[in-house]
């Protein structure tokens, strides 16, 4: 996997720098001076590491461990974090792995006492766990920032908190749990901040993506997507909550799946034993229980005792499929659902829920889910909001964050879900590429060429050909063949479509010619090209100049 964007050596020196004569001036002033250590090992010196952590852990203040890129293969578990460390990669290519060895047994990676502090910052964790045991176990206080978790297997998944444990623009992914959760497993006491990152793949016998049982949970700006539980009769297919409090805001739950049965579905997201949920501007989507029966149903959302509130939230497209299903139709929500207003709900025939004069119900007018590619940003799956959709303008303006889940501004009304509506997407196009004027004889019946390039971090490759139209007003010819190759010599592929001149619609004066489309991902795309018309005064038939 592609590793993050991470804070080069020579910046973290200089604010490790500034902040220490912070430091030193405050411990002056009130008498008391603790210093900041640092301490570096070289690629792969897992001896070295180890060296530091006790070093770290037997001398009082911040710590802080810089390791070079490279695979860290440890053979036993890393010294329990009683101190103040942070561990950090020096560059992020290529990337920085701690790893337990694969023809080793079973350990824990990283054990953070009750007393002690643990930040890691560019890494990658893998392959740790055993038994009851996670790649991670944290009763202190750990974050995590621009991190992958990853491959690690134990009763409580990756992770198990009874601290505090901070995830900001991480990975947690393709990790396995027993009976409690497959990515995260949040007790009793526990506290819980994930914000712009993404858990998506994990699997458990528990909730595959996150299961908060009796802690508290905040999901912001961040994505939980293709979690799974692995059998019949265990709750939250992405995210289960026993007991505890659950935040959700600006956040998408999608494609997720639960087990179902004997009253534990909820594919997006389980609720039972008086937990408390409230979720804000959000979009829970494309969830499902893979068993249900008259006992269990909610593919989106299941509340089996507690509190889920809901506001400028989507529910809509959840499923349950089987022979055992009770009804037919989609089963976005399953229990009391208290609605706050600005929501859409597809079908809410499964549960009881107190619509409001501002909620919506039906089709939420969303394009495919996008943003799960393993170069894209932690946190960034979302479903783009289509031209024409209902959710436009219609979310509660007093109950948004000013930016959505990309981060993008909520300009006056805000929309109902996790994204505002962005419009068409403005791409650049050519009319006859490589050629120096754009010159059209709209009396000619050749075709004529029209390039759109992948140019600011657009990929034309994934536009929809079939829904390409190219004109006077962007609205009148279809291609009659498509092509992909580098025009540019960028290295990128960009898409070459022809088109008939006689059906562009175009005509003698026309100073302009626009082309529109669809992405593979839903997206509207529009760009337009200077033309000059030539040859008007005659016959219609003579070729392109």
């Amino acid at each position: 996997m592609k590793r993050l964007a991470l804070t080069a050596v020579d910046m973290w020196r200089s604010y490790l720098f500034v902040n220490l004569q912070v430091v030193v001036s405050i411990a002056l002033i009130l008498g008391i001076l603790e210093s900041v250590h640092a301490a570096e090992c070289s690629s792969g010196d897992v001896t070295c590491l180890i060296a530091k952590i006790n070093g770290a852990n037997a001398i009082p203040g911040e710590h802080v461990i810089i390791l070079d890129p490279g695979i860290y293969t440890l053979q036993i578990a890393l010294p329990v974090i009683t101190g103040s460390i942070r561990i950090q990669a020096s560059s992020d290519d290529p990337p920085t792995v701690i790893e337990r060895d694969p023809g080793a047994p079973g350990f824990r990676i990283f054990t953070v006492s009750a007393g002690g502090e643990l930040t890691l910052e560019g890494l990658t964790v893998q392959r740790g766990g055993f038994g009851f045991a996670p790649a991670i176990l944290n009763d202190g206080k750990t974050t995590l920032q621009d991190t992958i978790i990853t491959d690690n297997n134990g009763e409580g998944g990756a992770i198990r908190n009874t601290g505090t444990l901070n995830v900001f623009r991480s990975i947690i992914t393709d990790n396995s749990g027993g009976h409690d959760a497959g990515g995260i497993f949040n007790q009793a006491g526990g506290i819980v901040l994930v914000e712009n990152s993404t858990i998506a793949h994990n699997t458990a016998v528990g909730s595959g993506g996150i299961g908060n049982f009796g802690g508290s949970l905040v999901v912001k700006n961040s994505a939980i997507i293709f979690n799974r539980t692995v059998q019949c009769c265990e709750p939250g297919g992405g995210i289960g909550n026993a007991g505890g409090s659950v935040e959700i805001v600006n956040s998408t739950i999608a494609k997720n799946t639960a087990g179902g049965g004997l009253g534990f579905g909820g594919g997006g997201l389980w609720n039972g034993g008086g937990g408390q949920v409230s979720i804000t501007s959000s979009t829970i989507r494309e969830n499902q229980v893979s068993f249900a029966n008259a006992f269990s149903l909610g593919g989106g959302i299941e509340n089996e005792g507690g509190t889920v509130r809901i506001q400028n939230t989507i529910i809509a497209g959840n499923t349950i499929p089987g022979e055992n299903t009770p009804i037919t139709a989609t089963a976005d929500c399953f229990g009391t659902i208290t609605s706050v207003g600005n929501n859409l709900v597809g079908d809410p025939s499964g549960c009881d829920i107190n619509l409001q004069p501002s909620d919506l119900m039906g089709d939420p007018g969303l394009g495919s889910l996008v943003g799960t590619g393993e170069d894209d940003l932690p946190g960034r799956a979302y479903y783009p909001v289509l031209t024409g959709s209902p959710l436009i303008d219609k979310g509660n303006p007093n109950a948004c964050l000013q930016t959505d889940q990309l981060g993008n501004l909520r300009v006056g009304i805000c929309d109902i879900g996790a994204v505002e509506f962005r419009g068409p997407v403005l791409v650049s196009v050519d009319v006859r590429p490589k050629r120096d004027a754009n010159r059209i004889n709209p009396n000619s019946s050749k075709d004529i060429n029209v390039a759109v390039f992948s140019v600011n971090g657009f990929d034309a490759t994934t536009v929809n050909a079939n829904t390409v139209r190219f004109g006077a007003t962007g609205t009148e010819a279809a291609p009659v063949r498509v092509g992909l190759r580098d025009v540019d010599g960028d290295g990128d592929l960009d898409m070459v479509l022809g088109f008939a001149i006689p059906e562009t619609g175009i005509t003698c004066g026309d100073t302009s010619a626009s082309l529109t489309g669809v992405t593979s991902q839903g997206l509207s795309i529009i760009g337009s090209s200077p033309i000059k018309t030539v040859q008007c005064g005659k016959q219609k038939g003579h070729a392109v100049e």
